[in-house]
């Protein structure tokens, strides 16, 4: 893979943390993969306070609302087609119009043509979440009469950690809002989320974490500070994440995020690790540091969570919400029914349909899901 996407790598993490660092990372992104510009769009679609608007350094604010205001009704079929489009498929001019004659000559073409020097134009949905959408707009200069196919090869190259850095950001951003920080926020955070350096030792641990380290049940922090599992191979797949992401975060690998789950040996429900890389972009703990975000789920210790996002974005019955919300929660299928004075075959189906509105497999993806969809910042 090309040097110039891994060095791109770096500014781009650093806008995790601190969205102001967008306009720079879009820059870089530019320069890797060889285009002209580069817009990002994010909106949250369950009413939290989160929205990316935002461009490479060639745009100007004004200029692109004069843009929208003049020409956003030819946009109109290509968003169309994207929100048809499953996400990280790339979505070309040629794709909404095949006819290029129908849009060489066409007033928001030559507008794009002789302000900017762009000719053709790309877009594509970043995030598997529903949650929130976020679609990454890239122009490629009219010098090129044919877009290569290794510029869509490098595009798709970058666009994992784009959307890793959005999500990341989402949180970050509500944090930040409530708290006015974010790393040095952590602790309200009800789930555990620890900082580790390129090593593996865990540098900040929020109160969620301790709380789970301290267990000694599945995850526990060795005494060189590295996180532990009671399974080796488990361990082994932590600090190999915790490696491989440190490395990401200052360009040297392209590894966005692992997912590991780890048996407890008190027979409970497994805990999820979710490893990504990590730069303090805003300074807040240690200027240019560069590490991994380690989040720890525990799937038994759910009473901070909310599936009210989920309820909305799913379109759940009365009835599927009081049960997703009860499964979240830990009740079992018996409890459910009892609380609802209906028949346990009865949950059960709603059990089913609620896995299939969400894609779901069962109850940890669903509490990962609503993780995703409310972080449960306090």
């Amino acid at each position: 893979m090309s040097e110039k996407i891994l060095g791109a790598l770096p500014a781009i993490y650093d806008a995790a943390t601190s969205g102001d660092k967008w306009p720079g990372a879009l820059d870089q992104l530019v320069s890797a993969i060889g285009a002209r510009g580069a817009l990002l769009a994010a909106t949250d679609l369950v009413g939290l306070p989160f929205q990316v608007q935002t461009a490479c350094s060639i745009f100007r604010t004004k200029d692109l609302e004069d843009y929208f205001a003049t020409f956003g009704h030819y946009e109109q079929k290509g968003l169309e087609l994207l929100r048809e489009n499953p996400a990280r498929t790339i979505c070309r001019d040629i794709d909404v119009w095949p006819d290029p004659s129908e849009t060489f000559d066409r007033d928001d073409f030559v507008y794009l043509r002789n302000r900017y020097g762009i000719e053709n134009r790309t877009a594509i949905n970043l995030s598997k979440d529903k949650g929130w959408s976020d679609t990454l707009y890239v122009q490629t200069d009219k010098a090129w009469a044919q877009v290569p196919d290794a510029f869509y090869d490098s595009l798709l190259a970058v666009v994992p950690h784009v959307a890793k850095v959005v999500e990341v950001n989402r949180t970050f951003t509500l944090l930040r809002l409530r708290y006015q920080a974010a790393l040095a926020a952590l602790d309200h955070i009800g789930i555990g989320m620890c900082i580790a350096d390129g090593g593996g030792e865990i540098i900040v641990a929020n109160a969620e974490a301790k709380r789970i380290l301290a267990l000694s049940d599945g995850l526990t922090q060795g005494r060189s500070g590295h996180v532990v599992a009671r399974e080796d191979d488990a361990t082994r797949a932590i600090r190999a994440g915790i490696e491989l992401t440190a490395r990401t975060a200052g360009g040297n690998e392209l590894h966005e995020e692992f997912s590991i789950v780890c048996p407890r040996a008190s027979g409970g429900s497994p805990f999820l690790v979710e490893i990504c890389p990590l730069r303090d972009g805003a300074g807040e703990l240690q200027r240019h540091f560069l590490g991994s975000l380690v989040c720890i789920i525990d799937p038994d210790a759910t009473s901070e969570l909310s599936s009210a996002g989920l309820a909305k974005l799913f379109a759940f019955s009365p009835a599927e919400t009081t049960v997703c919300e009860a499964l979240v929660h830990g009740r079992t299928a018996r409890e459910i029914a009892e609380m609802r004075n209906v028949s346990p075959d009865t949950v059960r189906t709603q059990i089913k349909a609620l896995y299939a509105k969400t894609g779901a497999a069962n109850r940890v993806e669903l509490i990962r899901l609503a993780v995703g969809t409310n972080p449960p910042i306090r």
